[in-house]
């Protein structure tokens, strides 16, 4: 018996085997050990840094910090790439069908982000992007890895790759490549894992713009599965909820779709807009909910109503008040109230310096009523 195990133990070094080196369905990046957790920049550039509280949970959620200067150099292409056994192995005896995280794009540039693998057959990247505009602020991107999903980029057999990966990668690209591509960008990353079960519908992005007194949403998909119609919904307080349309979805597809819709008469004040997502089972799902404030040019606005609505430039002004004693408080209700710095603006208005708090949801209090705002 101990020959016997002296020998597979010879055969399990001599042949790289180790039963624990494979991805699991439990593996989750989250970053708050306050490491990259064996993320690391490809060639000379520099490491990604990890960030106490600018995470997509606000504060106490760390996150990555991944930069790229483009041009000639080191660290000219935005790529990460992780090759510990937590992210290798047979990714499809695991039933590992795509791969989802967070990113917040603070740079000047849009970046098409894309999942990149190596191993047994070869390198390759993954067809559909996710682009993600300059300023974005955090979208939950979910990137599907199974074998139509990907483009060769130097090997030859996706399901060889597949069933013995060697390393995984994020990276920035606008076409296929396992490299990425120059570019000077900057993204915070977070929450990254893998996910088993293939999605009807996974969706690349959903956005709500306002547009004078009407608000633009677009969203696109990366891939659809038996999917039947997305339901707009919206709301006044992101409580109650009413379906103002249904737009047909692709059905089945592997290639990037695109979805517009615009309301056209949204409430004054905020609006809440998310999707249901539903398959020909009518089986659905939501999106992440957007939020935009309308202070429309035909539109008398009344009470209480704070903008911009989410908020990019660190100001925030504050209308209809009555009692000027605010308060700010968090979406798990810690008051932060002494973080900002609060300006006159007229009898009935204040301008807020809101650039010390963390991106997050935040509660604006006051005896008038209680308003919501996104800092990003």
């Amino acid at each position: 018996m101990k020959k016997q195990f002296l020998l597979f133990a010879i055969a399990a070094v001599l042949t790289g085997y180790n039963a624990s080196a494979q991805i699991s369905l439990t593996t989750l990046n989250d970053f708050q050990d306050g490491t990259t957790q064996s993320w690391t920049s490809v060639g000379a550039g520099t490491n990604p840094l990890n960030v106490a509280d600018i995470g997509h949970l606000g504060a106490g959620d760390n996150a990555l910090v991944v930069t790229s200067t483009g041009g000639i150099g080191p660290n000219v292409n935005l790529v990460i790439q992780n090759n510990t056994a937590a992210w290798t192995g047979n990714w499809t005896t695991v039933g590992v069908a795509y791969i989802s995280f967070w990113a917040n794009n603070v740079g000047a540039n849009p970046v098409t982000l894309r999942i990149g693998v190596d191993g047994g057959g070869g390198q390759f990247s993954s067809t559909n992007g996710v682009t993600i505009p300059a300023g974005s602020g955090w979208e939950q991107i979910n990137i599907p890895v199974q074998s139509g999903d990907f483009t060769a980029d130097g090997g030859t057999n996706i399901a060889n790759t597949l069933a013995a990966t060697t390393a995984v990668r994020i990276l920035n690209s606008t076409l296929p490549s396992y490299n990425g591509e120059s570019a000077s960008a900057t993204v915070q990353i977070d929450n990254i894992k893998p996910g088993n079960v293939p999605l009807p519908i996974v969706l690349s992005y959903f956005r709500a713009t306002a547009q004078q007194n009407t608000v633009n949403l677009n969203w696109a998909t990366q891939s659809e599965t038996q999917s039947e119609y997305f339901a707009v919904m919206q709301s006044p307080d992101g409580v109650n909820w009413q379906e103002l349309t249904r737009i047909k979805a692709a059905g089945n597809s592997k290639t990037l779709k695109t979805y517009a819709w615009k309301d056209v008469s949204p409430v004054a004040g905020d609006n809440y807009y998310k999707l249901k997502m539903i398959d020909r089972e009518e089986v659905g799902s939501y999106s992440m909910v957007e939020m935009v404030t309308i202070r429309g040019l035909n539109t008398s606005i009344q009470g209480l109503v704070v903008y911009p609505n989410p908020n990019y430039t660190g100001t925030l002004y504050v209308t209809g008040i009555t009692d000027k004693k605010l308060k700010i408080f968090t979406s798990l209700g810690v008051d932060v109230t002494s973080q900002v710095v609060f300006n006159n603006y007229s009898d009935d208005q204040y301008e807020i310096n809101i650039q010390m708090l963390n991106p997050g949801l935040y509660y604006l209090n006051t005896r008038d009523g209680v308003r919501a705002f996104i800092k990003h």
